[in-house]
């Protein structure tokens, strides 16, 4: 990915593709009953893969910082929107059709031609897959609902760039403080100012810090790492809020300083298969929900698959979600991106990249 014209950060890759495959292997217990035991051990709780969207908004806010400030605010929202929308708007008219023309392939999504455009248009609502929170109806749109509030604040603050990150932190942090309080948890208000929209600030933050400082620091930057990724996968002994700053967004900030870090030490290796998960982590993020649907009706009716055990589907559900991922972001995500940013901006150049999971 590149971040100015001399500077190429791999490491950002890298942590968009691990990130994803965090998120998708989260979801997989859920499709073959009984499947997971595997991922649970007295140290590391699966659950704390979704993690990965910590990750992936700590990203996004260091992307902005480092690529958007220097555009206008129409500009930044046209890029960004060429960059989302396209995608996105093809697999949730996708999974309408699926669910109007062959509505056993879905488990419980309920079109609707309000439910319908709220997604397209990211607008949340209370639907019957998220009984304690709104969602698009393309579940894992929820953080791309985050994110375009995200944008809208970043692009209406980028006037003030010198105040950019201090007006930010501002409105973030008092719409958190509200959260609960003063704003129900279950509403569109609420959905947009929970806790965890900090965590791209706490992005911002950093990639402030990256533009501006080039001293080395952490001599003990591995290590640092190590916690930093173990925190976010051990079994939560404090019992904090696994969707928690503490828990997820500060480590989250740390994962994504080290690699940029060790990056610039020179000591990330380049990993072919990783910059490619990486590039078409927005596919595989977008596209897991479908593979593991087919997958799992798979595995259920022929019992030749279901007898390898959990430990084979995980494996193979792994393969066949990168593998598709990587297929539609090539032939899905690729054109309909040069086609949006030929229309939105006049330009077919490529952007930076979604981090979003």
């Amino acid at each position: 990915m590149v971040i100015s014209g001399k500077e190429k950060l791999l490491g950002i890759q890298y942590l968009r593709a691990i990130a994803a495959l965090m998120v998708a292997t989260y979801h997989i217990p859920a499709q073959v009953p009984g499947y997971g035991a595997m991922l649970n051990h007295a140290w590391i709780d699966a659950g704390q893969l979704r993690a990965g969207v910590d990750i992936f908004f700590v990203i996004s806010g260091f992307i902005m910082m480092t690529t958007g400030r220097e555009l206008s605010g129409n500009a930044f929202l046209r890029r960004r929107i060429a960059r989302i929308v396209p995608l996105y708007w093809f697999m949730t008219l996708l999974l309408v059709v699926i669910a109007l023309l062959v509505p056993s392939l879905l488990r419980s999504t309920n079109v609707t031609l309000g439910a319908t455009l709220g997604s397209l248009f990211f607008i949340p609502y209370h639907g019957t897959a998220q009984v304690h929170f709104l969602s698009p109806l393309l579940a894992p749109g929820w953080t791309l609902n985050i994110e375009m509030y995200f944008y809208v604040i970043f692009a209406l603050t980028l006037a003030a760039r010198r105040y950019q990150l201090a007006i930010c932190g501002l409105w973030f942090a008092c719409g958190s403080l509200a959260f609960g309080f003063l704003i129900p948890h279950l509403s569109i208000a609420g959905f947009y100012t929970q806790p965890r929209v900090l965590e791209f600030w706490l992005g911002m933050a950093l990639g402030a810090w990256h533009a501006n400082h080039r001293a080395r620091v952490a001599p003990a930057i591995a290590a640092v790492l190590a916690a930093a990724a173990y925190a976010i996968l051990l079994r939560n002994p404090l019992q904090l809020s696994t969707d928690g700053l503490i828990a997820s967004g500060f480590p989250a900030m740390i994962i994504v300083a080290c690699v940029v870090e060790i990056e610039r030490r020179g000591a990330l290796p380049e990993v072919p298969i990783l910059g490619l998960l990486g590039d078409a982590s927005y596919s595989i993020y977008l596209t897991h929900m479908f593979t593991l649907g087919v997958l799992r009706t798979l595995w259920v009716h022929l019992p030749a698959l279901e007898r390898l055990g959990d430990i084979a589907f995980m494996m193979i559900a792994i393969t066949a979600l990168s593998v598709a991922g990587v297929g539609a972001y090539q032939w899905i995500e690729r054109p309909l991106t040069r086609l949006a940013r030929h229309f939105l901006t006049g330009s077919a150049e490529r952007g930076a990249p979604v981090a979003v999971a």
